[in-house]
């Protein structure tokens, strides 16, 4: 199983490498100390990013908080979802830790519940459903292990209608799982998809 974290940007990391989609989000206190030395009306503006430092350390605890609940509740995918949504960095170190640390468990314990939902799907195809819960699992385990789950969303995009995203995935499906019987049956379907 990958090991899934929280980077101190707030953005998720795979022992794969892969990065989520938000990960060109820079973390914002690095931008505070350029500004040292300036004119008086840069520190108007350094009193102000401050003020939006305050803010945003607010809105961490917050969600950190809320994520605590959710998970204690069972709400698995709404803990990882809350802490996805803000930048940890704003938290102290201890805080920081034990908030990525609830993300990698409350992503441990929904990501292959969330994969079975999605399989069970394609049978009825219910692609809304596939689509749902398969981007669910993506987006917080970019490098999930089963071809299955690229090749079923490529799948689903493509009796969707939407076939650049269904082409995204069945390229995916090639890439991740090179030389096994999705990333053949991804071939197949680029092809007829033209």
């Amino acid at each position: 199983q990958e090991d899934t974290k929280i980077s101190d940007t707030g953005n998720v990391d795979t022992n794969s490498g892969n990065k989520q989609p938000n990960s060109e989000n820079q973390n914002p206190l690095d931008n505070n100390s350029s500004n040292e030395g300036n004119d008086s009306s840069t520190d108007n503006q350094n009193s102000s990013e401050n003020k939006d430092t305050g803010l945003l350390k607010a809105e961490a605890e917050a969600a950190y908080k809320n994520a605590q609940e959710l998970f204690n509740s069972g709400k698995y995918y709404e803990c990882a979802e809350a802490l996805y949504s803000v930048d940890l960095s704003y938290l102290d170190s201890d805080a920081r830790t034990a908030a990525e640390k609830l993300y990698s468990d409350a992503v441990d314990k929904f990501a292959t519940e969330y994969y079975y939902q999605m399989y069970g799907n394609v049978s009825s195809q219910n692609w809304a459903e596939v689509i749902k819960y398969g981007e669910a699992v993506y987006k917080h385990c970019p490098g999930y292990p089963n071809p299955a789950l690229y090749f079923e969303l490529g799948k689903a995009y493509e009796n969707t209608g939407n076939k650049e995203k269904a082409k995204e995935y069945y390229n995916l499906t090639i890439e991740r799982a090179n030389g096994s019987e999705y990333a053949g049956y991804a071939q197949y379907r680029l092809s007829e998809l033209g």
